[in-house]
């Protein structure tokens, strides 16, 4: 079975980034980047901007999302939760953050993420995002499926895995 195909899209503004705390699904009680499945005939800006606003209220133009980061995790001990996931970069939008009931957003400085309260793997890329470079990563999950056993991490000029 192949691995989910999902999507992430970070609003950066003014030093900080919109998080959310996820209230239920899929990584409940953790700090997520806003995003989600893509869904059939969608492109991966158009999954990343429907999830924005969906889950913030956000309105953005897909031309603003800008592609940073190829993410691929595996976890061996729940292959269902496989996924990859692409990572877009937003600096202009509409409207006001607002919660759904899947997400709370919440915005934290972009040089103090709340990594202790994350998955395990944004330790590794997320930074180098936040700096404005472009990343790949392979990440494997251990047998708690919270914390890492493997990670593979690559700065790229331009992100061509799953596009």
């Amino acid at each position: 079975m192949p691995p989910l195909r999902t999507c992430l899209i970070l609003p950066v503004r003014a030093g900080r980034v919109l998080l959310g705390h996820k209230l239920r699904g899929f990584g409940a009680g953790k700090i997520v980047g806003i995003g989600g499945k893509v869904e059939p005939g969608e492109s991966l800006e158009q999954a990343a901007v429907r999830e924005l606003a969906e889950e913030a209220g956000l309105i953005v133009d897909p031309a603003d999302a800008q592609l940073a980061a190829y993410l691929d995790f595996r976890f061996p001990h729940r292959p269902e939760w496989d996924m990859t996931s692409q990572v877009f970069v937003v600096r202009r939008w509409a409207g006001q953050v607002r919660a759904c009931e899947e997400i709370r957003p919440e915005w934290f400085a972009v040089d103090a993420p709340p990594f202790a309260r994350m998955w395990d793997e944004n330790r590794v890329w997320l930074p180098h995002v936040l700096r404005g470079e472009r990343v790949e990563l392979q990440a494997t999950y251990g047998a708690d499926n919270d914390r890492l056993t493997e990670v593979s991490l690559r700065v790229v000029q331009q992100v061509t895995r799953g596009v």
